[in-house]
Order: structure tokens, then sequence, then C-alpha cells
């Protein structure tokens, strides 16, 4: 027997075979990277220096009744929340809305905070009131999304009364993770909270898929968001002009929501969307949790939060220019004190010729002190088609950096009698918390030129602090090159084997680079970059840095590059969202590169193929599973006819032993329609044409995401997730069979070992009645299951019976194949494992459903009127019996099968059409397949009552 097996496995593993597992292998890669590998989370914990408390804020007895499951609290902390208890509500009131699966208690990290610096830095305070949502499932789930919805806006409500109870008009902030996002954009839209939208002036959320959901579970979700933007879109320029919306992304790190789902749809002056390792202050990527409580983001949020509040009011400041201006500030463009400053700068400031003045013409300049005892003044002269860039460690004053015409006096002294400050123009380097702060100035001198100025002036004050700074003139051209991006057959060539882009020798003393990345467009262009540091003088002692952003998106990357020898660094070069058609700019994706000029470095590039699956993977996963339900119920449509399901094409098939003993669906069916170019050639292209056309006819986020591409890469794109899709049909129905083989061969074994075979004829009619009534009670109970609890229960347990069943029913084919060869009785067992595997697949959208039944402590004929699933399901678990009443083909030369392979032919173009923008078509077109088969079934059993039924 091991010898036939061996056999066996050598005839199957053919080429197209390899092939499959090939596809499958490169699949689990991009699975592993999406899913598992991340980088390392940066953000630093939040503590809470006394114990949380949340005091209940109690709602009407009509409210408390409709809705028992949600509340609202206030959260305190010590002597605080005992002035909560007592009604002692004098604050700015913040409101946080949980996400998916979320906890009310997550509002802590923020509520904590807020108190801290309250107590040390300001004369008012927030009062931070949370939402308890129960922790449903409310992502899955449009029905709780919808009530949800209906109870924030009576919590809204209610905060607003209680603060006019004590005579105060207020601001409301609402802060929302997740979907709590959505849910505050969408409550907005209910008539009853119109008359509080003048409370309401800034909404903050926190990875929070603005875009779409992220998974199309039903139609009702598709619409919950679909009305919400256009509600946004309708109002934003007239009831919802005065309020910011800030969208903030947790970068790659985020494997729930992608950045890209973050983005805001329309470009309104009072909205901005921005990614963490963009944000001053932040710089690193957030996982979807760790963002509600990363102490870098916390504390920028909270100082946000301060500085837009106006002292005297208590509100925030009406202009919206200003807190436009505060909000960049604090988020894109922080280049003084950690808190936006309260006085005013001038952008010109006056001079006098005290202190040292001195014009420096060296195109490499170092400043390092202990301490700077006299003013120090260094004119720069400014030469067309120069670059100069400046790095400031450590201390550093918004009066240094100017630029001005400078004088000569009498004595000789060249001085600026006035300096126009490029204090903004100074950008603030990425850093971890507690490392010394560094700042670089880069400007064009033809710019400052053309404004009449003549010199940049570095005046530095005298301080007791150390300084270093260093400054590097160079011509622009030499530092600035661009990259062309491999593509995609020379990526094929450069995977195992990087290429050097970059070769910066020590004798150049150079510290800047800008590197233009031209190709760098689309999401799977994946790159891996090396900064190895060759040698290095002993004097070397600056950290540098690679600085990656992109236009288009406020994100950013940044890596240390340690000026020590034999050193590298890593660093990926990936996009969180395709270039957009409508981006008109010719700025390509740069790379910022810092160097000790005392090192010698080198660049290495080259593709990374398991970021590049897991980025392609990441953004259009979604589409493999209705891709391969359609795939499945086109096998389907192929396997029904019996003259079809033995092909005669492959003698050595038949004539191996090894597949006497073995089912005949995976190989003949799977790789044979396959071997004959079937599925690929005729199947595949139905398949595929009317599911990418779709693309472009539907209201759905991935319209965005491939409108982008030009035609010949959406095929393929396509072909690859078809391919993806063929391999994991390929590989799910091999693990299938060679578990039913190797538990109906245990049972044959036991069976002929230790128990005594029985004639059917022994067996008295009362039982043989009684074991028919069997299929028929487990039906009536799978059917109470679905209505008393959940479908996605019954369809469970649908699965584990049929699996039994079909094991039941290989032992009995094992046992025909063995007394009187191979038969159309054999060989159906074929048609059940595929339909076995059509219930797998309905039944995995439905999976969301139960967990949030089991969330909700299994509740009785609760899900009886909002469970999506529960009619296609009963369709389901209804045809299944009917199909299964017959366990040999009834007419193998009937032309209603013809029909119905034409019907599932057409059932499987519509599912590659409508399934991958809502998921609840997955379970309707399944159920329509399978009651189309019952349908056929009971027919031929009607019209061949001659025939012999098991």
């Amino acid at each position: 027997m091991a010898l036939t097996v061996v056999d066996g496995f050598r005839s199957v593993l053919t080429a197209k075979t390899l092939l499959l597992m090939t596809v499958f292998a490169v699949f689990v890669i991009g699975i592993i990277d999406y899913s598992l590998i991340t980088e390392k989370n940066g953000c630093e914990m939040t503590f809470m220096f006394q114990f949380p408390q949340f005091i209940l804020i109690p709602f009407t007895h009509r409210l408390s009744q409709k809705y028992p499951n949600y509340n609202l609290y206030a959260y305190g902390e010590g002597y605080y929340a005992q002035s909560l208890r007592d009604g002692d509500f004098d604050g700015v009131p913040v409101v946080f809305v949980p996400g998916n699966r979320g906890s009310y208690k997550q509002v802590r990290s923020l509520g904590s905070v807020a108190l801290r610096m309250s107590d040390k830095y300001s004369t008012f305070h927030f009062n931070y009131f949370t939402v308890d949502l129960n922790e449903e499932y409310s992502g899955v789930n449009s029905i709780q999304l919808q009530s949800q919805t209906q109870f924030l806006k009576e919590c809204i409500i209610k905060i607003v009364d209680l603060y006019d109870q004590r005579g105060r008009n207020v601001t409301l902030v609402l802060i929302g993770h997740s979907i709590g996002g959505v849910i505050i954009r969408s409550v907005l839209s209910l008539p009853e909270v119109e008359p509080y939208l003048k409370n309401i002036d800034l909404i903050i959320t926190l990875a929070t898929p603005h875009k779409s959901p992220v998974v199309p579970i039903d139609i009702q979700m598709t619409r919950f968001y679909k009305l919400a933007e256009e509600f946004w879109d309708q109002n934003r320029d007239n009831s919802l002009r005065h309020i910011n919306l800030i969208s903030i992304g947790g970068g790659f790190n985020d494997k729930l929501v992608r950045s890209d789902l973050t983005r805001l749809n329309n470009n309104y002056s009072n909205d901005l969307t921005i990614v963490t390792t963009a944000i001053d202050d932040v710089w690193v990527s957030t996982d979807h949790l760790c963002i509600v409580w990363c102490k870098q983001l916390v504390l920028k949020l909270t100082r946000l939060l301060f500085d837009l509040i106006d002292k005297k009011s208590l509100k925030m400041f009406e202009n919206y220019s200003d807190r436009n201006r505060i909000i960049r500030y604090h988020l894109l463009e922080r280049t003084l004190e950690k808190n936006y400053p309260n006085f005013v700068i001038p952008n010109t400031i006056n001079l006098t010729p005290n202190g040292e003045w001195s014009e420096n013409f060296e195109r490499i300049i170092k400043l390092k002190k202990p301490k700077v005892l006299n003013q120090m003044n260094i004119l720069l002269p400014l030469i067309r088609r120069e670059t100069i860039v400046i790095q400031f460690k450590g201390y550093y004053r918004h009066n240094w950096l100017m630029a001005c015409s400078p004088t000569k006096l009498n004595n000789n002294i060249t001085y600026c009698e006035k300096g126009h400050l490029l204090h903004t123009y100074v950008k603030r380097m990425p850093s971890k918390p507690h490392d010394i702060e560094r700042r670089v100035y880069k400007g064009l001198s033809s710019l400052l030129l053309n404004k009449g100025y003549t010199h940049l002036l570095l005046a530095i004050s005298s301080s007791v602090e150390p300084i270093d700074i260093q400054i590097d003139r160079f011509t622009t051209s030499i530092r600035s090159k661009t990259i062309i991006m491999p593509n995609l057959m020379q990526s094929l060539t450069m995977v195992f084997s990087p290429i050097t882009i970059m070769d910066i020798a020590v004798s150049e003393e150079t510290t800047f680079y800008n590197l233009s990345l031209s190709g760098l467009n689309h999401i799977w262009h994946t790159y891996w970059i090396q900064m190895e540091t060759i040698s290095c003088y002993t004097s070397a002692s600056n950290i540098g840095y690679l600085y990656f952003s992109i236009p288009w998106n406020k994100e950013s990357q940044y890596q240390y590059i340690l000026p020590k020898r034999r050193s590298s660094t890593q660093m990926t070069l990936k996009l969180n969202s395709p270039k957009p058609k409508d981006f008109k700019s010719l700025i390509n994706p740069t790379l910022y590169i810092l160097v000790d000029p005392n090192c010698s470095y080198k660049l290495h590039l080259k593709p990374s193929i398991s970021e590049i699956i897991g980025q392609i993977l990441r953004h259009y996963g979604l589409i493999l599973l209705p891709m391969i339900v359609s795939i499945v119920i086109s096998m389907l449509s192929t396997q029904i006819i019996p003259n079809k399901q033995i092909s005669s094409t492959n003698g050595d098939i038949h004539n191996n032993k090894f597949f006497n003993n073995i089912p005949k669906y995976l190989y003949i069916q799977s790789i044979e329609i396959i071997k004959q170019y079937r599925l690929v050639s005729i199947n595949g292209l139905l398949i595929l044409s009317p599911s990418s056309l779709a693309l472009y006819f539907n209201y759905s986020e991935m319209n965005s995401m491939t409108s982008c591409l030009m035609w010949y890469q959406l095929i393929i794109l396509y072909l690859f997730l078809y391919s993806t899709a063929l391999s994991i049909i390929f590989v799910f129905f091999s693990i299938m069979t060679l578990i039913f083989i190797s538990l109906s061969s245990l049972v044959v074994y036991l069976k002929s070992r230790f128990t005594v075979s029985l004639n059917k004829s022994n067996i008295s009619q009362e039982k043989s009645f009684k074991i028919k009534l069997i299929p028929l009670l487990s039906l009536f109970v799978i059917i109470l299951i679905g209505i008393i609890y959940n479908s996605a229960l019954a369809l469970l347990v649908t699965l584990l019976l049929h699996n039994i069943q079909l094991i039941h029913l290989c032992i009995k084919c094992q046992s025909i194949e063995r007394r009187l060869g191979v038969g159309s009785d054999v060989c159906l067992w074929n048609l059940h494992l595929t339909l076995l595997g059509l219930l797998y697949l309905s039944t995995i959208p439905s999976i969301p459903l139960l967990l949030d039944w089991i969330n909700l402590k299994l509740p009785v004929l609760y899900f009886v009127w909002s469970d999506p699933y529960l009619i296609p399901g009963l369709i389901s678990m209804i045809s299944f019996p009917v199909i299964w009443h017959q366990y040999s083909v009834i007419n193998i030369n009937n032309n209603q099968r013809n029909y119905l392979s034409i019907m599932l032919k057409a059932m499987a173009i519509l599912a590659s059409i409508i399934c991958q923008f809502n998921y609840l078509n997955i379970s309707i077109i399944i159920s329509v397949s399978l009651l189309l088969l019952s349908i056929q079934h009971f027919v031929e059993l009607f019209a061949n009552r001659n025939l012999k039924c098991d």
C-alpha cells in the first residue's frame, strides 16, 4: 500500500500542481507579512496617578428601558471624581465614543493626562464623558451600528442639557475611536441633533475607516457609510462649516483599519487627514488599540485641546483660521515650544551691530560650544543654484535664523539692520522620546535672492546652554538625484541581489542628499533599502537620518543612521495609499538623507517580495472570498453533469491503483479542468471580466483603489488574485480529501476488526423508519437554533452534521468500490465535497454575528428580526437534506442538468459582480445555487421513481 501511495503522489505532482502550490506558498508569505510582521511599537505607556472612577450619568426611565445595554459615564480621579458625583460639571465637555468591541474605559489615558495638565499648566479643565456601548461588534453588525448612533444622539442632548441647567452654553469636543468616528459623523445627520450642531466645534477620529467599511458585511452597513458621507458632502459648507474634523490613522502597524481608509473624501479647509508617523512629537506607527493610549499622541492631542480653548469663554475659538493655524502647528508645523506660542512673532526684527559679526564663505561650518558668552552673528552669502542645509542639535531659539541684506559701517563691520525671520522653515526632525531635539533648515538660495536678500544670518544669542550647529552649502543639482525605481520585471532579477544606488565617500564631506523616487506610485511598489556605514573617523558623532516623505498623503517614515563602522540601517519604502489620478504635482516620494560628514556610506536597494504580496493582500484581499465562491460554483456547474465528472484525458489516473481509494474530485475536477484550461480560458474570463468592470460602476472604497490603475495593471492584479483563489481552493480540497479518506479508512478498518457486519434484513421496519426520521429531526432542530439563537450557530451545526454525513458516504463509496469497482456511485461523493465547501463559504461571512452573539452573553430571540443571514441560511439548511436524499446519479443523460449547469454558471458570474461589495450576497448566491440544485434533485426523484435511491 505504501508503494502505491508514493506512485499516486508522483502522478499527482505535475508541473501545474506544483505551480498552484507555489502560488499558495506566495499567498502564505503575504499573509504572514501582513498579519504578523510589524514595526517595533514605539509608543510609551500612559499611567494613572490615582484610581480611575466612572460616574454614571442617569437617563430617564424611558431611555433606560429603550437602551438597557448602553450607558454614559463621566471620567474622574480622586477628589475630582467626588466633585463630579456632586454634580460639579464646570469644565469643557469632551465625549469619547469607543469603536468595534471597544470599552468605555479606553478614555482613561485621555482623561487622566488632561487632568494632570490642568492641575499643572491651566486655569480650566476638561470634563471627559465616555459612552458605554456594551463592547458590541458594531463594526460588523449594521443593526447595532444604528442603535448606537441613536444612543449617542441621546448622550449629546443629555450633556448639553446638563450644562444648560447650570447656565452655560458649552462647546462639545467629540473623539471617536475606530467605528466610533463613523458613529459621530452619522449622528450629526439626525434631525434631532440639528439644534445642537452649533455646540459641536471639533471632531477627532482615531483609526476610523471613513471611506468604507473594513469588511462589507451587508448592504445596510454600506448604506450607513454612504448616507453619512452624503450628508457631510451636502452640508460641509452650510450647517457643518464651523466644525474642524481631524482624522488620524495609525500607519502600517494598524492591521485592522488601513490608513488609506481613514482619509476624508473632501478637501475642505477645516478637514485634516494625517498618519501618526507624520505628527510632530509622535513619529511612530500605532496598532489599532494602541492609538488610544499611545502617550506621545495623547500628550499631543491634549495640548492641542488646551490651546484651542478660549480661557475666558471656555469655548473653542470662533475664528476658523485661528483654529486651523493651531491645529497645523501641533500636528504638522511645530517649530517652537510644545504649546502654541501665546505671543506674536514678527516677520521682521531690527538688528544692532552689537556682538561679533563675521562673514563666512566656507562650504562646511561646524559650531559646537558648551555655552555662548557673547552673541555671534554669522553671515552666509547667498549664491544662485546653491542650497544651504543647517542642522541645529539641542538648544535653539526662533530668532536665530534670518535672511537679510547687510551694510558696512565705517569701521568695516558688515551687519544687517533688519532681519526676516525664517523659523517657519526650520523643521524638527523625528526623534525618540527623551532624545535631544534636532532641527534642520533646508533652503534654496535663489528663492531668497529673488526676494531681495543677499545673505543668510545665523544670530546665536548668548546662552549657558550648549550649542551644536552644522552648516553645509552645496550646488543643488549635485545632491538632488532622481532614482528610477525598478519595475516588475527588473524587480524579479533583483530579489536576491540588491543594487547600490549611492556611494558616499568620506572625502566628500557631505551631510545631506535629496533622492526623488520616480515610479513609486502604487501600493505594491515596495522596496527594501539599507544604509551601510562603511568607515568613520574617530571624530564622527552625529546620528544621521533616513526620512521618507509622501507628497500626496501626510505620512512619513524615518530611521536613524549610526556613525559607527560596519553598522547598517534598514527601511522599507511602501505606501499606505496609491498616487491619486488627480494629483497633478510632479513631486515624487522623497527620501531625505542626513549623514555625518566624517563617515562613508553605501545605500543599497532591492524589491521586498514578501511585502509586495502583503501589500496586495492588505488592500485587495477582500476580493478573494467572492472570487473563491465564483470559482467553486463554476466548478460545481461542470461537476453536476455525471458524464463530465470523470475525465478521460488522463488514462494514467484511471489505471493507477492509488486512485481506486481516493475520491476523484480534487485530482480530476480541479487539476484536470485546469490542465484543459477550462477554468482559466472560459470560466476565468466569465468571472474576471464582470468582476473588474463592476469596480467602476459601484460605490465602494475599492473603486478608488483600482481607478488609479492602468488597464494592464488591473489585468495583472486580477490574474494574480484569480490564481491565488485557485490555489486556496486546491489546498482546501486537498486537506479535506486527506481528512475524509483517513477517517473513513480508519472506520472501515475498525469495523472489519471489532464489529460484526449486520444484515439489513435483520433491522426491523420500525427501527428503519426511526433512522430515516433522524435527518428530518436534525433539520427541525437546526432551524429552531437559527430562529431562537442566530443563523451562524445553526450553520456551524449544519457543517458538523454534514461533515459526519460525508464521512459516512465516503465509507460507503469505498465499500462499493471494493465490491463493484469504479462507477458513478463511487464518484458522486465528489459532488457532496464541493457542496460542503460551499457551505463553509456561506458560513464565513456570518462568523462576526456569532461572535457578537457570544459577546452579548447568548441572548434568546435577540437576532430574529436583525439577522441578515437568517433567510439565506434557512434556505441552505433546507436544501441540503433534499440533495443528500439520493446517493446515486439519477439520470446521466438528463438534459435538465445541462440547464442547471448554465444557471449555476450564471450564479458564478453574478457572484463575481455583487459579492465583492457586499458579503451578505455570498450567502444569498450560495443559498440560491443550493436551492436550484435541490429542486433539480427533487424533480429527478419523482421523474425516476423506478431508480434505486438510498
